[in-house]
């Protein structure tokens, strides 16, 4: 990534590029905070594309990032609650869906209704 894309502030248009894909794979939470309107275009197009359900993969219900359950397992980022797994991209999410899960586990399900 360019320097730019740390410099700018929230409201600035910023480019679409290879760089700030990576970012939003990377860890979407960070980009949403920088420059929400790009992670809305991104969101946009992966669901514009049907992305597909992947088995072992679910919805971070946190910051809406699909991570792999058994990669997040490994990095200590799952959480139980009601007998289903649930993972996350970052111990930042893993805290909030922990403070309130029952909030957090609807979104999973109807993201899981979804595919």
């Amino acid at each position: 990534m360019s320097s730019t894309h740390h410099g700018s502030q929230a409201s600035d248009a910023i480019e679409i590029d290879a760089g700030v894909r990576a970012w939003y794979a990377s860890c979407r939470c960070c980009l949403s905070d920088a420059h929400p309107e790009a992670v809305a275009i991104l969101d946009a197009e992966r669901d514009a594309a049907g992305a597909q359900h992947l088995v072992g993969t679910i919805l971070d219900p946190v910051c809406d990032m699909i991570v792999d359950i058994e990669e997040q397992r490994g990095h200590a980022l799952t959480s139980e609650h009601a007998g289903k797994t649930y993972a996350f991209c970052s111990t930042g999410c893993k805290r909030s869906f922990e403070s309130d899960p029952t909030s957090y586990a609807t979104k999973v399900a109807a993201w899981e209704a979804s595919r």
